[in-house]
């Protein structure tokens, strides 16, 4: 006779619902460590390329991003301008964060925005939390480098 047992087809079911099993809560954990570092690593480069617009005088004018909270999330807007309050909102570039990421910031106000030569208004810590994964922390220095 050819052909599988009763048995054998249980026991390969059986197999593949173990690696099944073992390897989905994997999967979720890597796609959230996946997210966060995506968004740290973005974040990252808007604030490098808001100093490097200030420094080459994109525009002749001053560059920066600043912070928002909001209802189910936060966002981020690299601008054009002197601050936040007074910025040129045609030359807006908003990022909205997933909902199971916030921000929070050691910086006096949610607003880096840099001169001619790319100093920093304001140095400090910036935190990307996801609600269940963990944090990743940006720090902007004197000199207005960017570090994560």
């Amino acid at each position: 006779m050819h052909g599988f047992t009763l048995i054998e087809l249980l026991l390969v079911i059986a197999i593949f619902l173990v690696v099944g099993v073992v390897v989905t809560p994997l999967y979720g954990n890597l796609s959230v460590a996946t997210q966060l570092n995506e968004e740290a690593s973005q974040l990252v480069q808007t604030i490098r390329l808001a100093r490097e617009r200030a420094v080459s005088g994109f525009h002749s004018s001053r560059h920066g991003v600043c912070f928002e909270s909001a209802a189910g999330g936060g966002r981020y807007i690299l601008y054009q301008g002197a601050d936040c309050a007074t910025r040129l909102a045609s030359a807006d570039r908003v990022t909205d964060l997933p909902p199971a990421l916030t921000w929070s910031t050691t910086l006096p106000l949610p607003d880096i925005n840099f001169d001619a030569v790319g100093a920093p208004s304001n140095i400090g810590v910036i935190t990307l939390t996801h609600a269940a994964y963990g944090t990743r922390t940006i720090t902007i220095n004197e000199l207005g480098l960017v570090e994560e």
